[in-house]
């Protein structure tokens, strides 16, 4: 059995076939992204986490690094016998 968890997937296709086009985001990463874009500046709260600059840190997976993960659980598992 596998099981594969994950979080903050983000992403889309890069020549736009696929995913969320906004021309205004409203998820943290999108707005980050569309002020840096636009020189605008991206206020971040809460300064008292145990990290180096007391800020929440997160992890982004992109949605295609989540399909090839899919795609690779479905095939054969290296080291384990046919039947296991």
């Amino acid at each position: 059995m596998l099981s594969l968890r994950y979080f903050n997937p983000v992403g889309a296709d890069p020549q736009l076939r696929t995913g969320l086009q906004l021309m205004r985001p409203s998820h943290a990463l999108g707005v980050l992204i569309q002020r840096h874009k636009e020189g605008r500046s991206f206020p971040i709260t809460g300064t008292n986490y145990p990290t180096r600059d007391g800020s929440g840190i997160r992890d982004y997976v992109h949605v295609w690094d989540l399909a090839a993960a899919h795609i690779a659980a479905g095939g054969p598992v290296e080291g384990l016998q046919e039947g296991e």
